[in-house]
Order: structure tokens, then C-alpha cells, then sequence
């Protein structure tokens, strides 16, 4: 019983490190406020925002290309980071895929 509780409460540290969705809505915002970007532009913007927003250190892992999707009144932005487990290594996992998307949508 005490096994898999502690597996959990490892699980939930783990992945509370990783604050990939933070850094991303701080992309999304930026993407969303700016107007008459071209598509490459706007994942220029995003992975910078991105980067300057995501203050883990690299034993975090490091964050896949943003991708960046355009809707008529819409801006989704997502990304993944492969994250290296500390706790749930007792249970055998070394890391774990952790996927984010953020949309701003205007009126």
C-alpha cells in the first residue's frame, strides 16, 4: 500500500518540475498580440518566448519545436519536453513524454 502511494507522490513531484505549460501560455500571449506575422515568424516568436520563459536547467530536458497553428480567430501553440524522473526511477521509469498546448483566441 505505502508502495504505490509513494510511486504517485514521485510522480507528482516530478512532473510539477517541469513547467513547460507556464512557459508556453508566456509564448502563446506573445504570439496572440502580435499582428501580421508570417507562420515562420510567429514560431520564431513563440520559441523565444519559450526559451526565455522555461527556466528549468537542462536536466529538466529540453523542449521539442513549438509548433504553431493558426485559426481564423485563434492561436495554438504546443510543444513537448521528454522529462528525466527522479523519484520514479524507484519504480523503474526513467523519463516520461510531457506534451503542452496553449490557445489564445480573440474576438
Amino acid at each position: 500500500m505505502l508502495v504505490p502511494l509513494a510511486v504517485a507522490a514521485g510522480a507528482g513531484l516530478d512532473f510539477s518540475r517541469a513547467r513547460i505549460g507556464e512557459a508556453l501560455d508566456a509564448a502563446g500571449l506573445a504570439v496572440g498580440a502580435a499582428s501580421g506575422l508570417s507562420t515562420q515568424q510567429m514560431q520564431t516568436l513563440a520559441r523565444d518566448y519559450l526559451n526565455a520563459n522555461y527556466k528549468a536547467d537542462k536536466s529538466f530536458g529540453t523542449p521539442a519545436a513549438v509548433i504553431v497553428t493558426e485559426g481564423t480567430d485563434s492561436v495554438t501553440v504546443s510543444t513537448s519536453v521528454n522529462v528525466p524522473m527522479t523519484l520514479m526511477t524507484l519504480a523503474g521509469v526513467k523519463s516520461l513524454p510531457v506534451s503542452a498546448s496553449s490557445q489564445v483566441v480573440w474576438c
